[in-house]
Formats: structure tokens, C-alpha cells, sequence
């Protein structure tokens, strides 16, 4: 196989995304459900993918807890890659080094999806941005997200329609997710109690006005049902307000949590404090 790139090995970020926000409208006639939420990008935590040379296609995975075989979304995605293009599986092995937490609402699979988008075409065989998203979509309704160059972006439809925005959130961050807890994204929308449809918020115009007017106007629907899984993540939320956070809100159906802050002092602070627990998964974005 030829390989299109000179490169002997090439390392590639894997990012992560948290919502600004996510309603759950209805329920659609196929099953699944539309959505209003605002995908935003973050640079820390990120998984890292090293690409090599190989005689075969290959996926290694430095977390024993991570698939490597066609249920990962690495494998899924450079398989369709290939049969897009009508040929076998590259010659090429990946390595993941699994730093986004698993089930934590910050699209970690969906990220890394996307990055072995980009690698067949860097390494293999070059697809156009038509086929990189039809590839993606195929795979996962936020893997497009990742493809996009944008730091956010509105989502409707099952999160697969999407409208790039420029918007910078210029606050720093710090994340928690509790190390044994997950959420599972089917069991949080068959708790999803819907009796019409809702009217979705304007997240981009919610974003516009200063962070202190958030609550109440940004919201994520799977917060009520998180809480009612596991009630301890109610304080998970309610200790990133009293550290400092100006506003806090679950990402995609959890369990990891998000909290804004007015300074890098502050989440600085709120960030060791946090990192001294054996409990938690913390993560710090200065967002500069």
C-alpha cells in the first residue's frame, strides 16, 4: 500500500469538546432525538495518536480498559476510510495514548474518530471535506464537529447539523469527573421525559451576554437525569460554584462537570485543590 506521506512516524492532538448548553427537543419517528447545543472545543484533556509505518493496519491503546478491535471508533473509522476508497485496510499502526476521560460527556471516541479521518487522508489516500464528513457522520453524530476548524459551533438535528460561530470563551476552566462514575448516553435519553416539544434556547445569543447571566438561560437537560442516576454529582457541581466558578454546567449526558471562572488565579487555585483528590479526574484550559 502506498502510503502518501514521507513521514516515518507523525504525532496527531486528539481534542475534546464540552456543551455550552443542551436540550433535548423531541423524540424523532427513527428513534433518536434533536437537539439544540453549542459544541465547544478545548484543548486540554486531549488524547495523542502516533502513526507509523506498518505491514498491516494495527491500533494499540496504552488503556487496557480500551477496545482495539472494531468497536473502537478508530478501527470503525479507518474501515470505512478504506472502503470508501475500495481498498484494504492500510498499512499504517496507531497508537493512542487515552488522556479524555471515557464516558464523560467530552466526546473523546468522537474526537478520535475524527482524527483517524484525517490520517488516512494524510497517510493513505486523500479524501475531500464532502467525504471526511459523510465518513463522520457515519460514525457518530458530533464526530463532524471535530473535522471543523472552527472552536464552536451550534448543533441541531441529532447534533449532526451544524453552523461554525465565532465565539472565544475568554475564562478560564477546570473540569472534574469522577473516576468510577459514567453516565450511559442510552440510559440518559430513555430517562428523558418529553411531553412536547420544546423551543430551543439561542445559545449563541445566551453566549453574548456576560457569564454572571448564564444560569438559569444555559442549561443541559441531562443534569436532572445525572443527578437522579447518581445524586453525589449534584455535588460535583455545587463544589466548582463554591471554589469560585462563575458558572457550571454537566457536559453532554456527563458525568464529567465544567466550571468557569473569572480568573486564572482563581481556577488555578480551584485546580490543585481539586487535583489533590484520588477520587476525581481534573483538567485545567486557561482559554487565552
Amino acid at each position: 500500500m502506498l502510503i502518501m506521506t514521507a513521514q516515518p512516524t507523525a504525532v496527531y492532538h486528539s481534542r475534546s469538546k464540552i456543551n455550552l448548553g443542551l436540550e433535548v427537543l423531541s423524540k424523532r419517528k427513527d428513534g433518536y432525538h434533536n437537539i439544540n447545543t453549542l459544541f465547544y472545543r478545548l484543548d486540554s484533556p486531549s488524547d495523542i495518536l502516533r502513526v507509523s509505518v506498518s505491514n498491516t493496519f494495527q491500533l494499540s491503546v496504552n488503556d487496557l480498559s480500551v477496545a482495539n478491535d472494531s468497536s473502537n471508533l478508530i478501527v470503525k473509522a479507518i474501515e470505512r476510510c478504506s472502503q470508501l476508497k475500495a481498498i484494504a485496510l492500510p498499512g499504517i499502526e496507531i497508537s493512542l495514548e487515552k488522556y479524555v476521560p471515557i464516558g464523560a460527556g467530552l466526546g473523546g471516541g468522537s474526537a478520535d474518530a475524527a482524527t483517524a479521518i484525517e490520517i488516512f487522508s494524510d497517510w493513505v489516500s486523500p479524501l475531500t471535506p464532502k467525504e471526511k464528513f459523510e465518513i463522520a457522520r457515519s460514525i457518530g453524530a458530533d464526530v463532524p464537529f471535530f473535522l471543523m476548524h472552527s472552536y464552536a459551533a451550534l448543533a441541531s438535528g441529532i447534533g449532526d447539523v451544524l453552523i461554525p460561530i465565532d465565539f472565544k470563551l475568554n475564562y478560564p476552566m477546570v473540569l472534574l469527573k469522577p473516576k468510577t462514575l459514567s453516565i450511559p448516553t442510552d440510559k440518559a435519553y430513555q430517562m428523558i421525559e418529553l411531553s412536547n416539544e420544546k423551543k430551543a434556547t439561542d445559545l449563541y445569543m445566551a453566549t453574548q451576554l456576560p457569564i454572571e447571566e448564564w444560569d438559569g438561560l444555559i442549561r443541559n437537560d441531562f443534569e436532572e437525569v445525572a443527578f437522579t442516576i447518581e445524586p453525589s454529582l449534584a455535588h460535583i457541581k455545587e463544589r466548582l460554584i463554591s471554589s469560585g466558578a462563575t458558572f457550571s454546567l454537566m457536559s453532554g449526558s456527563g458525568s464529567a462537570f465544567f466550571g468557569i471562572y473569572q480568573t486564572l488565579e482563581q481556577a488555578t487555585k480551584a485546580y490543585e485543590m481539586f487535583r489533590a483528590e484520588t477520587t476525581l479526574e481534573v483538567f485545567i484550559n486557561n482559554n487565552e
